[in-house]
Parts: C-alpha cells; sequence; structure tokens
C-alpha cells in the first residue's frame, strides 16, 4: 500500500518536531516531559502553549537542553527571532567556557557559517557534547556529507545514549539513503533504550506499513496509542494498519477517535482518505465502461441531465448490479425534482452495497428537504426522523465524510436541540479544513484573546449595535467578536475567528445558538463547491462583517 519513499514525509512531519511522553500514570511531571509536551504542542501549531510549557520546563530545570531548543522553535514561529538570538547570544557572552551556550547561540544565528564556528566553539569547550556533534550532523546533511553526518550522529548517541532527536534524524538518514533495514535497527535500538517514548514505535509502523508487514505494523502502533491516546496521529495510522489487514470495522473505530480529539489539517485529510477508502466499494467497470461513465459525470455536473441519464441508463443494462450507478442515476432524478424515482434508485443502490455511504447521505438530504415547510407537521416529523436516521447511518460508515455532521446539525437546531447542534457543528468543523486552515471554535473551545499579552499580529474587536428593523433594537446586549490574525511560519497569514455572543435573556441557549448560526453562515461564505478540501483562500472581511451582522439579526428573530 505504501512506498519507503511515501513513508519519509511522514516520518518527518510527526517525528522530527513531536515531542514524546511516557506511559499514563499517575506520576509527578518531569521538566523532561513537559518540554516533549510542548514539542508535541509545536508540532500541532500552537506555538503560544508550547512557548509555556518550554518556559515551565526551563523554569523547573534550566539546563535543560531539549527545553531551550524548543523555546528557540517557539519563539522563532512567533515572529520573535530577533528576540531568542539576542537572549541567546548574551547567554553565550555570559558564559564564555560553556559548550551548551555556544551551541545553543549556533541554533539561532544568521547563516550556516556562523553556525558552524559556534558549533566548533562548543566542541572545543567540552569533546564529548553530544548537542554539538548533532548540530554539526545537520550541516553535513545540508551539503549532501551522507558519511560525515552519520558518523557525527553515532558519535553524539554514543555520548547521550537517550538523545530521542538523534535516533530520529539517523533513521531519516538512513531512509533518505534507501537503507530501510539500517533505519529498522536504529528505532529498534531507540525502543530498547527509550521504553516509554512512542516516536519509534510510529516510525517502525510506517515501515512495516511500506514493507506490507502488517502484524507488525499494528504490534507498533498498538503500542504508540497505548502510551499516548491523545495523538491523534496514531489513531490514523491503526485506522490505515487495520484497514490493510481487512478489518474495516476496527479502522472506523480509530477513526472516530480521532473525532473525539483535535486533528491538524494534516490529520483530517489523512483520516479523510482512510475513511473514503472505507466506505466506497469497489466498482466492476472495464476500461471502456469506466470512460462513458466519466462522460456521464461530466454532462451531470454541467447541467445536462438528459445526456447524463442516457448513458448511465446504457451502462445500467450493461452492468446491473453496480450500485454507483444506481447511486448517480439517483442524484440525476433529484436534481429533476422526480424525488420518488431518486429514493426508489437510491434505496437499490445501498441494497446492491450495504456500506455504501453515499447514497445513505443523499437520502437523508432529500428528506430533510421534504421535512422544511410542510402543513402536516405529522408528516414533516416522519422525514426528520428518516433524515436523522439515514445521517446517522452515514457517519457510521464514513466518519470522516463532513457533510452529514452539517446536516445533523441543521435538523438538531430545527429541532431547538441546540447543544446537539453544536455538537455535530463541532465535528463538522474537525473534518473540513481548507488550506487556508481557518478553524471555527466553538463552546468550549471559544477563547478570549488575553489581554495582558501583546497580540503577535493584528488584533481587532469590532462592537455592534446592530437595529434588525427599524423599532427593533436589541435591548441590553453586549455582543462582539474578536478576531484574531496569527501569522504562521510560511508567512502567510491564517485568520482564526472566536465568536462569543454575550446575551441578557437566556445567554448559554443564545450563546449556542449564534455559533452554531456563524458557523454555517461562514461555511457557505468560505465554499463555492462541496468539495472536500479548498485552495481558495480565506473570506474576506467583507464576508466576516456580513456574516456577523447576519448572526446578529437571526439572534434578535429568536426573540
Amino acid at each position: 500500500m505504501r512506498t519507503v519513499a511515501a513513508s519519509v514525509c511522514s516520518i518527518l512531519f510527526f517525528c522530527i518536531f513531536c515531542g514524546v511522553s511516557p506511559a499514563e500514570g499517575s506520576h509527578k511531571v518531569t521538566p523532561a516531559e513537559t518540554a516533549r509536551e510542548g514539542w508535541r504542542l509545536l508540532e500541532r501549531d500552537m506555538p503560544a502553549e508550547a512557548l509555556d510549557a518550554f518556559k515551565a520546563a526551563l523554569k523547573a530545570d534550566p539546563n535543560l537542553i531539549d527545553a531551550h531548543r524548543g523555546y528557540q522553535d517557539a519563539m522563532i514561529a512567533l515572529h520573535r527571532g530577533a528576540t531568542v538570538r539576542s537572549e541567546y547570544r548574551k547567554r553565550a557572552d555570559d558564559n564564555p567556557d560553556s559548550a551548551a551556550a555556544c551551541y545553543l547561540y549556533s541554533r539561532v544565528v544568521d547563516d550556516a557559517d556562523q553556525e558552524k564556528q559556534w558549533l566548533e566553539r562548543a566542541l572545543k569547550k567540552d569533546k564529548k557534547f553530544a548537542w554539538a556533534y548533532y548540530g554539526i550532523a545537520r550541516l553535513l546533511l545540508a551539503n549532501k556529507d551522507i558519511k560525515g553526518a552519520e558518523s557525527h550522529l553515532k558519535r553524539a548517541l554514543e555520548l547521550q545514549p537517550d538523545m530521542a532527536h538523534g535516533y530520529k534524524a539517523l533513521a531519516l538518514l538512513y531512509i533518505g539513503s534507501a537503507r530501510t533495514d539500517e533505519a529498522e535497527k536504529v528505532y529498534l535500538e531507540a525502543a530498547g533504550k527509550l521504553p516509554g517514548e512512542t516516536f519509534h514505535h510510529a516510525a517502525l509502523t510506517e515501515i512495516y506499513l511500506s514493507e506490507k508487514r502488517y502484524e507488525e505494523a499494528l504490534k507498533q502502533i498498538d503500542s504508540a496509542v497505548k502510551l499516548r491516546k491523545d495523538v491523534p496521529h496514531y489513531h490514523i495510522l491503526r485506522a490505515e494498519v487495520l484497514h490493510c489487514l481487512g478489518r474495516n470495522k476496527d479502522a472506523l473505530e480509530s477513526l472516530r477517535a480521532v473525532l473525539e480529539l483535535e486533528p491538524t489539517l494534516r490529520d483530517s485529510i489523512e483520516a479523510y482518505k482512510i475513511s473514503e477508502e472505507i466506505a466506497t466499494p469497489k466498482w466492476d467497470l472495464n476500461e471502456v465502461d469506466m470512460e462513458l461513465y466519466k462522460m456521464a459525470i461530466d454532462q451531470l455536473d454541467g447541467g445536462n441531465l438528459h445526456g447524463a441519464l442516457t448513458r448511465l441508463n446504457k451502462l445500467v443494462e450493461r452492468k446491473e448490479g453496480v450500485a454507483l450507478l444506481h447511486y448517480q442515476i439517483g442524484r440525476i432524478y433529484q436534481h429533476k425534482g422526480d424525488i420518488p424515482k431518486a429514493l426508489a434508485f437510491l434505496e437499490q443502490a445501498v441494497k446492491l452495497e450495504p456500506d455504501y455511504a453515499e447514497p445513505y447521505y443523499l437520502m437523508a438530504r432529500i428528506h430533510y428537504n421534504l421535512s422544511l415547510g410542510r402543513r402536516d407537521k405529522g408528516k414533516a416529523e416522519e422525514h426528520r426522523k428518516m433524515s436523522e436516521k439515514f445521517a446517522l447511518h452515514t457517519i457510521s460508515l464514513h466518519p470522516f465524510y463532513p457533510f452529514p455532521y452539517k446536516l445533523l446539525g441543521e435538523i438538531y437546531h430545527q429541532c431547538g436541540d441546540y447543544e446537539k447542534a453544536v455538537e455535530y457543528a463541532t465535528y463538522f468543523y474537525k473534518i473540513r479544513h481548507n488550506y487556508a486552515e481557518i478553524r471555527f471554535l466553538l463552546i468550549d473551545q471559544v477563547r478570549i484573546v488575553d489581554k495582558t499579552e501583546k497580540p503577535q499580529a493584528e488584533f481587532k474587536v469590532e462592537t455592534f449595535n446592530v437595529k434588525v428593523y427599524p423599532g427593533r433594537p436589541l435591548p441590553g446586549r453586549r455582543q462582539y467578536v474578536i478576531l484574531r490574525f496569527h501569522v504562521c511560519k510560511d508567512d502567510k497569514i491564517h485568520k482564526y475567528l472566536f465568536a462569543e455572543v454575550q446575551t441578557s435573556v437566556d445567554e448559554e441557549t443564545g450563546k449556542r445558538t449564534a455559533r452554531y448560526y456563524l458557523c454555517d453562515i461562514l461555511d457557505d461564505a468560505n465554499n463555492t463547491h462541496d468539495g472536500f478540501l479548498s485552495d481558495e483562500g480565506p473570506p474576506s472581511m467583507t464576508d466576516y462583517e456580513l456574516a456577523i451582522r447576519e448572526v446578529l439579526a437571526l439572534e434578535a428573530l429568536e426573540d
């Protein structure tokens, strides 16, 4: 399923920056463990929180090198590189005989020549200072001196056998040189020396997946999950291994565990791909049939319903038992407004493939639409219950399919169950990232920016005193939205929206309602199509302001 080359990127992403923690248990947290938590936060693109962890670790142990390294990286991620350079230059000047001070300053200097000079100075101060060998190995790797880098990394590990970063770097050097067997040995050695950490389990899982050694991969990833249940990446890896073993029900359980955590953009993409593969049957279509099918879908997407239906009917005559064809014909009849025929074809699709998720979602959507605007409240409730049933079944088959969660949010909001509405809206926004990484933080995830800290970028508070209709003010309400702009490492500005609506009457319900509406409206503003990922930029400020005003208008109408 994987190649070793494909595994390299995943190992690099997770292992180089991710901290690792000891097994669960009641014990006093050590400074090293606090630093590892900082690395985990940094890997999740939470530099401010990581910085707090590194500061705490350094307060407990001012000489902990790995905490200093993390502190430096977090400061740089927060665009405070000049500050950290000045701080560590002073440290080096104040401690001229300290190899550690020389090494730490080498990490934040402006160019490679200076870095080399300070690393050599560190070795002159202490020939047995392992981190200096590690730093020189990085420079040698950058200059493609593989043998030199290998030698220096081995020396670093001889001097400091518990250096997790040394094992990671040496193993990745071997993987990059197509020496996977040697990388495996390094990770196994790390497992023996560092049994409470997890990076080696994750890396070995990747290697064994690439070599189709699935039982060994499962053993490794089970060990990682046992140690760190809070890491989404591990549950996703476990789902992939289980899927390769044909244990799809167990794989889906692992994916559901991800939704109870805080998946990153990368986590969501990987989990979606596995979930989609499990939920989509393999179709028995030859090359000619597939070409005809693609032409039909192009016509359907282009609005030529008659042409698409003609081609799909021809395919059904040749391939009677293919659920995909019945699903697409159901879509056409839905577009044409022939709901009985649409439902008939969708029901046939799930009869042919009971674990095919998409037809269930479309049936859920159809029944929801049928529930709206009906005078017969009994019929409306019947359709609503059918919609809820099909939507819940869809996510049981495809837990990372985002749209059923959004639909359930709409259903529960319509029923006045705001708590459930926000619960499912939250799941939706855990899955539905786009490349701009706009995150909508709901309920307990809402954070008000600390006024005592100077914002790292732009900070703006808008206060609205809105009249929805003439003579319809919003008395007694203080309403505001905080927009925080966080500048990421690649210098692209990502907009994080923090919404908090305070009401004087029925405060909690008001907050939940406003947040749900806000997410729903901003999603509509941000997405122009139903693709899983969008490479479009975030909405403009106008989109935000219109959405916010619409939220307040909807809140007023609730009174």
